[in-house]
């Protein structure tokens, strides 16, 4: 059945794609092991990652909110040990700058965003806190820390240290 749904994933059909993104965010949450493993291989050899990016976008919040879940669990090795080419993936389709604009959101959007950054900045701090310090992202997340929902703070605190730590 997860092969059916990335297939959906890459659709033309945004409400496939829709779909597609709701159930396999649910099965991604309770996978673990080979079949974590497996999901992660099939999104990316699919091309799916890209799609993921763009639902970032999607008008629908609980879109954005599935898409940014996944993705939280895609770009972890404690999900799929082979994350780094998911995050190789993630970082040419631009999803860096995404995830910084839908810091700036609505709660939830905000957490699910926060909460997503912290796994890609937790696999590659190097590479992603330098792009984020470049991109002005310190300047989001304190906003978040200093005015933001408490709810936002633990993740946002946590990127934040990423991003504002130089060496």
């Amino acid at each position: 059945a997860t092969f059916d749904h990335v297939v959906k994933l890459v659709s033309s059909n945004s409400d496939e794609v829709a779909n597609a993104v709701a159930e396999l965010s649910c099965i991604a949450a309770e996978a673990f092991g080979l079949d974590a493993s497996r999901l992660a291989a099939n999104v990316r050899e699919s091309g799916g990652l890209d799609v993921l990016v763009a639902c970032m976008d999607d008008p629908s919040d609980e879109v954005q909110q599935c898409a940014m879940s996944l993705l939280g669990n895609l770009l972890t090795d404690v999900f799929d040990p082979e994350a780094r080419l998911s995050l190789a993936e993630f970082s040419e389709a631009d999803g860096l700058k995404s995830l910084q604009q839908k810091l700036l959101a609505e709660f939830p959007i905000n957490l699910y965003a926060a909460a997503c950054l912290q796994n890609v900045t937790a696999l590659d701090p190097q590479h992603c806190c330098a792009e984020l310090r470049s991109r002005g992202c310190a300047d989001v997340l304190s906003q978040l820390l200093d005015g933001g929902d408490d709810r936002v703070r633990v993740p946002s605190h946590r990127v934040t240290a990423c991003s504002l730590h130089t060496s």
